[in-house]
């Protein structure tokens, strides 16, 4: 999978990982608990990413992620938003 087209997607608005529910009921989570999910499993979490970008193509990580149990569904987006929130504000910067 071309995760750099991912992310630069996701920079233009266009999440192809994640259905808008996923996105939206993800962003009603407590983040500080799937912070603390990401601390406590990080070895686990850090699997589920490598196997995501691993795979063949887009519909076959968004399986993959819909295949997960909900937290970490919502723990996938947060990590991918935080991404996405990184290269925005290093273009943000590149731009001043």
């Amino acid at each position: 999978m071309n995760s750099e087209w991912i992310f630069q997607s996701g920079t233009q608005g266009v999440h192809v990982l994640f259905d808008t529910e996923t996105i939206q009921r993800a962003f009603s989570q407590d983040v500080d608990h799937l912070l603390d999910i990401v601390e406590e499993r990080l070895e686990e979490v850090h699997e589920m990413v490598h196997h995501v970008l691993a795979q063949s193509s887009v519909r076959s990580g968004r399986d993959f992620i819909d295949s997960l149990p909900t937290e970490m569904r919502y723990v996938m987006v947060l990590l991918y938003f935080e991404v996405i929130e990184g290269r925005l504000r290093k273009q943000e910067t590149l731009l001043h």
